[in-house]
């Protein structure tokens, strides 16, 4: 059958599902969360949501389902029931069988008797063992009926509200009748048994004295034992530490002449109803084989059991025979020795006070507040309503610590010193999300680099989970990196880091990501025709003429403007067309980035000839010039060139396919090719050079649009003004490289073309050599 809890609203207040189900019913965010879709919850017979609305009068229903356990044979045994209600079963294990179903006991396990039980009552629902004992040690163990009783059974077993007590019997009589031992417990690796070591867990074991036997050959110690910690075979380990073996532990070195098994028993136990809160004390009694142990041989020392006296006339109080008394209904039913666990009782009179009845009137009241913020700032002392003694704490809350808790006080008669326990059960709940660390809000990234984003995450860190790994999924315990950041294209990106704890709380951080274009350093090449221009004054000669390219290798051809400024060119020069001298002009270009090429020359400008006198003195008749050397054609232009250049103008090889390189870049070798700026023929004259040209070729007879004319003007000019050029030509090695300056030296001195179209040409020459 399902389990269900039924509340009925008495108050006036408007509250939510979820809020009576916390207070009124103590269950727990987890809880109440399962209850959604495994279970029901009902609001007067309807299924609600946590956050409907309950009046005076409503009837709230939370139903947990029952879990269908796997199908298994029955067996006719039948547990040994210390404890049963509707939440839980609490069962005596004898030594010998194990707790969960093993290979060799699938039907005759501690679970499977008390399931087959179960059935036996009509209720076919799966049992959880809450905590275990080995399989040779006895006592008593819980079983929940369902799955919220589990997780609560076993809550109050990890916060220490759910208390087991041993009683063993131990070899040899221990020197200190009460203490502690500390001492972590490792597992050995291929090995059964554990062993004390450093490198283990800890392990706290507090015992104390119960009763010392003595027989013939050996002694032994009856101790009442507390765990503060579950490690397997604790106890077993601790007394071996210690010298004080479990009789019959021969794993630990116990002797086994007198007993088979390990003398250690789960004799009481002490917990809270999962749904009452009620507290619930039961004591399993003694098995047969630790009696027996004891009976042979004879006590020696017993501790003194506390208890009531009354003063009847007639009647001594006889301690003694009363502490014995109890003694033996321990031994005999498992009673007595955990007198301890209750309220000292005391002797009382008409002239001493009644502890008894100063136990029953201390009282302390809490708050009905029980779910707090991790982190909050809370203690078990701000949640005491009121008190009628002096209140101490004794595990107080952690807000550090997510989950359920349970805060113990102690509250003190200041007058007899007698004391009681009260608890609190409290839940921390983690609502803190993540915290992401940025190094900055806005990143610069590099053109074409590859940007990764966690270098600009310091940490995401949540205060409960601590630091958490970075997933490609969005899942809980983990954080995602969204980038739309793309280095090849230039513009401004967002990246978000998106953080989610183990809880589901959530958090993000979000920065800028700037890709900058393209980094131009490279400045504008600022190409002239020639490096001197030679005018007469009076022509009125267009500086800007002289310009052949302004060429930027980012934003290709840049154009002329009248004011300086990026993306365009301007001249400056001193140039005066009437007045006869030489002058500079300067070529400055700037392209988009802001980068500054330039390039410059001189114009040379000469007297205005004088008209013709009429009268003429008399002079000796001039020398007629000599006439050029005739050009020999050689079937094509490029061959008709370089002859003329080897035979012509005593150039080697190397010379020869440096001015090749040139006048191929100008013209491919065409005499008639024309450049719509003016430029013309072969080397591309233009200007006064230009004017020259056809002058030259007329006055000795040739053409100025024939190949063999061009070429004899351009003998003239490198055996005149150009003589220096000449020269360099004649003196270049006959080797490619020779072929490489020669080129350099006719386009920067000759063509004036600029240092980019000389390296080129150079290039052409070489690879024509």
């Amino acid at each position: 059958m399902a389990k269900e809890l039924v509340y009925t609203e008495t108050k006036d207040e408007v509250r939510t599902v979820r809020s009576v189900l916390s207070v009124e019913t103590g269950l727990t965010p987890k809880e109440i969360s399962r209850l959604k879709f495994d279970g029901e919850i009902l609001l007067n017979g309807e299924r609600v949501h946590t956050d409907r609305t309950v009046r005076k009068g409503d009837v709230l229903k939370a139903v947990f389902p029952d879990d269908t356990p796997a199908e298994g044979s029955l067996s006719a045994a039948l547990p040994d029931i210390l404890y049963e209600d509707e939440d839980m079963i609490i069962v005596n294990k004898p030594a010998g069988i194990p707790v969960h179903a093993v290979h060799g006991h699938q039907d005759d396990s501690l679970g499977t008797l008390v399931q087959n039980y179960c059935r036996t009552k009509g209720r076919n629902t799966a049992v959880r063992a809450v905590g275990r004992l080995d399989e040779y040690v006895s006592g008593a163990v819980v079983f929940a009926l369902s799955r919220p009783a589990a997780a609560r059974l076993s809550a109050e077993r990890q916060n220490g509200t759910l208390k087991k007590t041993y009683t063993a019997i131990v070899e040899g009589i221990l020197p200190v009748r009460e203490g502690t031992v500390d001492l972590p417990v490792m597992k050995l690796e291929g090995h059964r048994e554990r062993v004390v070591d450093s490198g283990g867990k800890q392990a706290i074991t507090q015992y104390r004295t119960v009763q010392e036997n003595e027989t013939d050959r050996e002694s032994f110690t009856v101790l009442e034992i507390q765990t503060e910690t579950g490690r397997t075979h604790q106890i077993r380990v601790h007394m071996q530490a210690i010298g004080h073996p479990l009789a019959g532990d021969a794993l630990y070195g116990g002797h086994v002449r007198e007993i088979g098994r390990p003398a250690l028993h789960a004799g009481r136990l002490v917990l809270q109803q999962p749904f009452t809160h009620r507290t619930i004390t039961i004591d399993a009694p003694l098995p047969q084989d630790m009696q027996d142990l004891l009976h042979k041989g004879e006590a020696v020392w017993t501790a003194p059991v506390p208890v009531q006296e009354e003063k009847k006339a007639g009647h001594r109080p006889v301690r003694l025979f009363a502490g014995l008394f109890a003694l033996c209904l321990c031994f005999a039913g498992g009673i007595g020795l955990y007198h301890r666990m209750e309220p000292a009782a005391s002797v009382h009179s008409t002239e001493e006070p009644d502890l008894r009845e100063i136990y029953n009137h201390l009282d302390t009241v809490f708050t009905e507040d029980s779910v707090f913020e991790y982190g909050s700032p809370v203690s078990i002392a701000d949640l005491i309503r009121e008190t009628n003694g002096f209140t101490e704490i004794v595990r107080d809350i952690d807000p550090l610590r997510t989950g359920t808790q349970t805060a113990v006080i102690r509250t003190v008669d200041t007058a007899t010193g007698t004391a009681r326990t009260f608890t609190k059960e409290i839940t921390v709940e983690d609502t803190c999300p993540p915290q992401i660390v940025l190094q900055a809000q806005t990143v610069t990234v590099e053109y074409g680099s590859e940007y990764n984003p966690e270098g600009n995450i310091v940490s995401v860190a949540d205060p409960v989970d601590g630091a958490l790994p970075r997933s490609t999924d969005a899942e809980n315990g983990t954080y995602t990196i969204h980038s739309s950041v793309d280095t090849r294209t230039p513009g401004v990106y967002s990246v978000t880091v998106e953080a989610t704890d183990r809880n589901g709380n959530r958090t993000s951080a979000a920065w800028k990501a700037t890709v900058e274009g393209k980094k131009d350093t490279a400045p504008p090449v600022v190409t002239v025709r020639q490096a001197e221009i030679y005018v007469t004054a009076g022509d009125g000669y267009d500086p800007s003429g002289n310009v052949w390219s302004v060429i930027d290798e980012t934003d290709g051809t840049i154009s002329w403007c009248e004011a300086p400024g990026n993306g365009c060119w301007t001249i400056w020069t001193d140039y005066d067309p009437d007045t006869p001298g030489t002058y500079t002009v300067k070529v400055t270009a700037l392209d988009s980035s802001g980068n500054e090429g330039s390039e410059q020359y001189a114009i040379h400008v000469a007297e205005k000839p004088q008209p013709v006198q009429t009268t003429v003195p008399s002079q000796p008749d001039p020398v007629p010039s000599e006439s050029p050397a005739p050009v020999q054609e050689q079937g094509d232009n490029r061959s008709t060139i370089e002859y003329y250049l080897v035979n012509n103008m005593g150039m080697n090889h190397a010379a020869a396919c440096g001015v090749l390189a040139n006048i191929q870049r100008e013209s491919s070798y065409n005499p008639g090719a024309y450049n719509p700026s003016g430029y013309y023929g072969i080397c591309q004259w233009g200007g006064g050079r230009y004017d020259r040209l056809y002058s030259w070729c007329g006055e000795n007879g040739l053409s100025g649009d024939s190949l063999s004319g061009q070429l004899g003007y351009l003998g003239y000019e490198l055996s005149g003004s150009y003589h220096r050029v000449l020269d360099q030509l004649l003196a270049v090695e006959n080797s490619a490289d020779g072929a490489w300056q020669a080129a350099y030296i006719f386009a920067m001195q000759f063509e004036v073309s600029g240092e980019y179209n000389a390296n080129a040409t150079g290039d052409l020459a070489h690879s024509m050599y």
